[in-house]
């Protein structure tokens, strides 16, 4: 059993080491399991694709893969790196780090302090355990500094912090826990002589507090809420909502009534025994400062008799893997750029046998609000890993994404570091969808989807077909149709999700549950009935002239059909009019107001797709049977180096494929403007990208399709 860090020397010491055994007792039947702890941290591979893998990364994987049988667990509380790691091992003797076998939540229990303990969804007012501080109190240390910033004292939040912790010690001294460690974090800054400053300033402070409870401690209440110090303890115990159930007892925590004199005749004793400590780099341990320069290092193990009260001032090594002993009162304000840095700064996330109801935390509403979103999205990751367990698929073939930071935040935090996020994707998701519209403008090449969407299409037609007609003879559409029979036709379609916002999942189901958009019109876009000959799609014996589109691919080797030239849009904006009558008059009013409202006084000739569905009360469904033109573009003939003989014929080779008098089915939506649109945005890895590609496979039995033979 080896007990390493993760550090080059020791790991390819390690590496060695084995290598030396192997060879010369050959251990080729031996196992090997490793055991990685804080396993998002260092571990993953943050190197360019293409380049050799980052040095710890490497060193774990040259041990991992000297051995034929080996099991790599990584353990951390953050683990959105590690869904992230590139899951293709080309080379199967160099296998990376991606948990392919299984991820598996460690449940926490009801006596756990964390999470939604401290951040309760859906709270109308702040947690008991929750204390807000402002930025803008004086000597509030701002959250953006440098290492050059000067600390001139101590806010009056942080002061409060301070009283909170000594009253907390004194309570936990009257619970019989007199030998118990109790700890207070302090977390305000990264740079090292900063946090310095803040350890001279707090010792000055237990000092101001030590000489005044020495002296008025076994006086008068009266006496001793004279000094000004110590009428804020008195106050802050006896007046606040926080200590009212110490200052009553309770049921659910099992606790005796504690009184005011019981609290300031302890007072003494527990502060006389603080300890202020940094922990810093520089130092590497907690570290009891000297002005001396005769720094000592602090070990809890020396206070195993009598019990430590220690005040911890740190930064980043403060924020991962320490555990501050007994940690009761948390003070924070740091501006964390990721989630798992943001999560890995919970020091105060842990058991608290006895004195839960002790524990407070000082946060800036950003970092409520942080935390907040943050929690939100780990909770979505468990509902994805629960699913996966319950269809008892792994890692390797169930995708995973996160939920990134909704843009309500002042300051968007990425998920985890940006080297970490390659070969990941933005996946949008719409929570409603008012004033959105969608097409799907790149489609796939393969005959199979496009039969497979018709023959739905086909299905959702034959019960709403004698609902169609021709309006102002310009569009064949239906109108009134039920919310439940769209929904199941988007749900059905087989559409790539390169369309990002034509999400057939959140769409239908959006479109079922909705409450204000019961009925819904759906037109079959037309091309030129003039044209001859014409490619036609026939709907209760009408044969409806294919709409023609332009389309392009970005080589031979691109998966999908591009609808149009650069915008890459299937449909025109102006069909969205169909349903509505909109006068000449309204109209150039509308246009009159677009002009006079843009800042570039542009003039405007057509009402956009916003403009209509702002005027809409039914959503739109749009279907169009598409006859592919091969020709090449103006600008593809004029772009140098472009083979347009070669591109046309690639364009002909496409349109064959999926059947010359077979129209290509393309499909878009849009939703009046009735409620304001919410988008969720997830990050999704490797495997839930290919997923989502993979989900166009057709399958040959899907129930309420039926096979057209004609």
């Amino acid at each position: 059993v080896l007990v390493v860090k993760k550090v080059k020397s020791i790991l390819e010491s390690v590496s060695e080491r084995l290598q030396s055994e192997l060879s010369e007792k050959g251990l080729d039947s031996k196992s090997i399991l490793i055991i990685d702890d804080e396993a998002d941290n260092a571990s993953v591979n943050t190197a360019k694709p293409g380049n050799d893998p980052t040095t710890i990364n490497k060193a774990i994987r040259a041990i991992f893969n000297k051995f034929p049988i080996a099991s790599y667990v990584g353990y951390t509380a953050t683990p959105f790196a590690n869904v992230f790691i590139d899951p293709s091992d080309e080379d199967p003797e160099n296998l990376d780090l991606f948990p392919s076998d299984f991820i598996t939540q460690l449940h926490a229990p009801d006596n756990y302090f964390g999470g939604r303990k401290v951040f309760p969804k859906d709270s109308d007012s702040l947690p008991r355990c929750l204390r807000l501080i402002s930025e803008e109190e004086p000597l509030f240390l701002p959250v953006i500094h440098d290492k050059y910033t000067q600390y001139f004292g101590l806010s009056e939040s942080l002061k409060e912090a301070i009283h909170s912790f000594l009253i907390n010690n004194v309570v936990r001294t009257l619970r019989n826990q007199p030998t118990k460690h109790r700890s207070m974090m302090i977390n305000i800054t990264r740079f090292n002589d900063v946090q310095t400053e803040i350890w001279y300033r707090v010792q000055e402070y237990i000092k101001t507090l030590t000489d005044a409870i020495e002296e008025l401690s076994n006086k008068s209440v009266d006496a001793f809420i004279a000094d000004k110090n110590m009428r804020k303890i008195y106050e802050l115990f006896t007046e606040s909502d926080f200590y009212k159930i110490v200052r009553e007892g309770s049921e659910e925590y099992n606790t005796s009534p504690i009184s005011w004199s019981e609290i300031q005749a302890g007072l003494y004793d527990e502060i006389k025994s603080f300890n202020t400590v940094v922990i810093n780099s520089r130092n590497g341990k907690m570290t009891q400062l000297d002005p001396n320069g005769k720094n000592k290092r602090f070990d809890y193990e020396d206070y195993e008799n009598e019990g430590a009260r220690v005040i911890a001032i740190g930064g980043m090594v403060l924020s991962r893997g320490l555990t501050l002993e007994g940690l009761m009162t948390s003070y924070y304000s740091r501006n964390a750029g990721t989630y798992d840095t943001l999560l890995q700064m919970c020091r105060w996330f842990g058991y608290r046998p006895k004195y839960e109801d002790l524990c407070r935390v000082y946060l800036t509403q950003e970092n409520i609000d942080r935390f907040d979103a943050v929690l939100d999205a780990v909770e979505d990751l468990k509902i994805q890993l629960s699913e996966m367990e319950r269809q008892g698929k792994t890692p390797r073939d169930f995708g995973l994404m996160i939920k990134e930071c909704p843009e309500t935040l002042e300051t968007t935090m990425l998920i985890t570091a940006r080297n970490k996020l390659r070969g990941t994707e933005k996946i949008e998701c719409h929570l409603n969808y008012g004033g959105v519209y969608a097409d799907t403008s790149k489609l796939v090449r393969e005959a199979a989807v496009n039969n497979h969407n018709t023959k739905a299409l086909r299905y959702f037609i034959s019960k709403i077909e004698e609902e169609f007609g021709w309006q102002r003879d310009r569009y064949f559409m239906a109108q009134n149709i039920k919310k439940f029979d769209v929904a199941e036709l988007i749900r059905k379609l087989k559409i790539p999700y390169v369309n990002k916002k034509f999400d057939t999942e959140g769409l239908s189901e959006y479109i079922e549950n909705s409450e204000i958009f019961p009925y819904w019109d759906v037109v079959i876009a037309t091309g030129d009935r003039n044209r001859e000959p014409a490619m036609t799609f026939t709907i209760n014996g009408i044969a409806l002239p294919c709409v023609q589109r332009l389309f392009h691919v970005n080589g031979e080797n691109d998966t999908y059909i591009r609808i149009g030239g650069a915008n890459n849009r299937v449909m025109d904006p102006s069909i969205f009019d169909a349903g509505l009558w909109i006068p000449k008059a309204q109209r150039e009013a509308i246009l009159a107001e677009k002009h006079n409202n843009d800042p570039k006084g542009r003039d405007f000739d057509e009402l956009s797709a916003t403009d209509y569905l702002r005027r809409r009360q039914c959503p739109i469904l749009i279907i169009y049977p598409i006859d592919l033109k091969t020709e090449a573009y103006t600008a593809e003939r004029n772009t140098p180096g472009i083979n347009v003989k070669k591109l046309e014929s690639l364009k002909a080779d496409i349109k064959s494929s999926i059947g010359d008098e077979t129209p290509l089915m393309a499909f878009a939506i849009g939703f009046p403007k009735k409620e304001s649109g919410v988008t969720v945005t997830y990050r999704a890895n490797k495997i839930k990208l290919d997923q989502l590609n993979a989900n166009l496979e057709v399958d040959d039995e899907e129930e309420g399709v039926e096979d057209d033979d004609d």
